[in-house]
């Protein structure tokens, strides 16, 4: 079997729609056989089944089908990312200061506990580091479905919402940052290590504000028609992403800070703002079923192996980081011990950004970054597992919903 699909695909017979409509309904026969065993969640079974249809498998999708589906991985990335930034109130911020504190002490803890834990286990230092980078974020997904299904609201949940937003946003600094010492490990030029992280960022940035303008015009032309919505929005991302790719920006920042300046200069319409939430998330969730299984079939059976031990005290040091963060500071929130406990607790989900990061390493160096997905993907695996089951509990202790309001994994 492995073989007649390398030949196909070598052949030019598999081609991107095959591709996508294999990837995207074995995905979700996948996300939902694991919905129903107890506690686990669709993304699990979405990265296992890619892991079995994988070359480390059963080879069904083979390394050049892998190679093509990357334009699927790209979108989804930029959907994930788009709805991260919508979270992210630069007013907001600065009106409540201690927020952002608190969220730059438990990311940067983050930071060191991965980066220093790793490195003493053994892990190559460079891969450590950035492991610690991509680390400090939260999946904001997984806190927004709980809230919504427990109609939870609160102090305590709000802050929480805001320390995922914000973690989200110091974590890919931290990662660009840090891109530097990547391309240096793996002997770039010194053109390559100096100057193209300069470049790619103020491109990014310039090119994310032009489409923000853009969109804001276009939501005031055709935007009142809700069934516009989702076509411009889709549309301006795949030109993100096309102009980025094209003018060698990065393509993540690109896609993150068009978010940030569509709704923060954007305040005056906050309906248009959440009926673009709600489409993306609706209508985008195919794409994250295929970004999750794409993911899994790029694991490698032999790295799992070595990692495994190593997620788990991934998972450990970023949440005792996380919580120490968190309970240091909430005397300034004016919170209590055991609510920040919680509130840390409800930083436990890891997936969207992670993965989006650790893809990005891999597309510059996949040799290099191959442990370095590993682990990711692993600690992903375990975190989106216990993830939904840790938030529910902390909401409910918060006092901030019923305690007979529960959610269907």
């Amino acid at each position: 079997m492995s073989e007649k699909i390398s030949f196909l695909a070598q052949g030019g017979e598999i081609n991107l729609f095959v591709l996508f409509g294999s990837i995207l309904l074995l995905g979700l026969l996948g996300g939902e056989l694991a919905n129903r065993v107890k506690n686990v969640p669709r993304i699990f079974g979405f990265i296992a089944l890619g892991f079995i249809l994988g070359p480390s498998v059963t080879g069904f999708l083979t390394p050049a089908m892998l190679d093509m589906s990357r334009v699927f991985v790209d979108m989804a990335l930029a959907i994930i990312l788009f709805k991260i930034a919508t979270y992210i109130d630069i007013r907001l911020i600065r009106k409540h200061l201690p927020v952002f504190w608190t969220s730059l002490a438990e990311s940067g803890l983050t930071f060191v506990f991965i980066a220093v834990g790793l490195i003493f286990l053994g892990f190559p230092p460079v891969q450590a580091v950035m492991a610690g980078a991509i680390g400090m974020s939260s999946s904001p997904a997984v806190i927004l479905l709980v809230m919504r299904e427990l109609k939870a609201h609160g102090r305590v949940t709000i802050f929480a919402i805001n320390l995922v937003a914000l973690n989200n946003l110091l974590s890919f600094t931290m990662y660009i940052v840090l891109l530097p010492i990547l391309h240096a490990s793996n002997s770039a030029s010194l053109l390559t290590i100096i100057l193209q992280p300069i470049y790619s960022f103020a491109g990014a940035l310039a090119l994310a504000w032009l489409l923000g303008r853009g969109a804001i015009y276009m939501m005031r032309w055709v935007g009142h028609n809700h069934d516009n919505v989702f076509p411009i929005f889709m549309g301006l991302l795949a030109l993100a992403l096309g102009l980025a790719e094209w003018l060698n920006f990065s393509m993540l920042l690109t896609v993150l800070g068009f978010g940030v300046f569509v709704f923060n200069q954007n305040k005056h319409d906050p309906e248009a703002q959440a009926r673009i939430q709600d489409d993306l998330f609706t209508n985008g969730q195919l794409f994250y079923v295929l970004l999750f299984v794409i993911a899994g079939a790029n694991l490698h059976f032999e790295e799992l192996m070595h990692v495994g031990w190593l997620a788990v005290a991934f998972v450990l040091l970023r949440q005792a980081a996380k919580m120490i963060g968190v309970m240091a500071s909430a005397r300034y929130h004016q919170i209590d011990m055991k609510s920040a406990v919680y509130a840390s607790l409800m930083l436990t989900p890891m997936a969207g950004l992670a993965i989006g990061l650790t893809q990005s390493t891999y597309n510059l160096y996949p040799e290099f970054s191959s442990e370095l997905t590993a682990l990711i993907l692993a600690s992903v695996a375990i975190l989106e597992t216990v993830g939904p089951i840790v938030t529910e509990f902390a909401m409910k202790r918060t006092g901030e919903v019923g305690a007979d309001q529960s959610i269907d994994h």
